[in-house]
């Protein structure tokens, strides 16, 4: 199992078995969403039926009472 980071800012779970496949995943969902433009501190591959996002403590501000 590895843990990669992106940009230095985002951290990548990766399975064990199967992180091509996990990366091809996080790819496309970035590509159709921008998902690692968002305010997301990580990115948990593990599970092969869902992408479970760590996010930013400023992202779960109340909209106004940001930073």
């Amino acid at each position: 199992r590895w843990n990669v980071f992106v940009d230095g800012a985002v951290e990548v779970r990766l399975p064990e078995a199967g992180a091509a496949l996990a990366w091809w995943r996080l790819a496309r969902r970035d590509a159709e969403t921008g998902l690692l433009d968002l305010a997301v501190r990580a990115v948990d591959l593990r599970a092969r039926d869902r992408l479970i996002l760590k996010l930013d403590q400023d992202a779960l501000s109340p909209i106004g009472q940001a930073a």
